[in-house]
């Protein structure tokens, strides 16, 4: 059964006179329990339609940032509207849009058991780059324990660390999912 992961937000805002070109960042901070990145920090430059609502610009790259950090898609929509709703709100109390700094905070608290450390994965996949090669004819009568295909003739190939072999491809897909060896469940590639 597919659980959708139990997240809380919350927004918070400062605003101040601009004496220089005005400042637009939304700062998204992400606290999860269930990886060792415990706390995510990134800040945005964002803008505003007319109507105070942020534009499809920043929303695709809100929704890029957090599908790279695994909040799950329907809670991602979730968050990017309620964002837009809180800027639309609090822009038309302002006296001075056009001159006024605004910085705000959206905090997250994601419980998705699923989600990735990025930082390990980021790690592992660069690893994975340098241990690239094509297959050799010792590797033509083993089977991969991921795809259960031959290694020869459908493509490069990776050695590990452990010595296990796999087709690059289905390594990569399994680290995305899985962050660690799928044969002795090491985590250093």
């Amino acid at each position: 059964m597919n659980h959708q992961p139990h997240v809380s937000y919350s927004f918070s805002s400062e605003i101040e006179p601009a004496t220089t070109d005005p400042d637009r960042q939304l700062t998204i901070k992400i606290k999860r329990k269930n990886t060792s990145q415990t706390e995510i920090n990134f800040s945005i430059r964002y803008s505003t339609t007319d109507n105070g609502h942020i534009t499809d610009d920043t929303a695709d790259l809100m929704e890029h940032m957090f599908s790279y950090h695994d909040i799950y898609f329907p809670v991602s929509v979730e968050l990017i509207e309620y964002t837009s709703h809180m800027f639309a709100s609090m822009i038309p109390s302002l006296t001075d849009y056009a001159g006024t700094h605004v910085r705000a905070v959206l905090s997250i608290r994601d419980f998705n058991h699923k989600a990735t450390n990025r930082i390990d994965l980021d790690v592992a996949l660069i690893d994975l780059r340098a241990s690239i090669r094509e297959p050799i004819p010792e590797d033509a009568d083993k089977v991969r324990s991921i795809c259960q295909d031959k290694y020869i003739g459908t493509g490069v190939v990776n050695s590990l660390r452990c010595n296990h072999i796999y087709h690059h491809l289905c390594i990569v897909e399994w680290i995305r999912h899985n962050l660690s060896r799928p044969t002795c469940r090491g985590t250093h590639f």
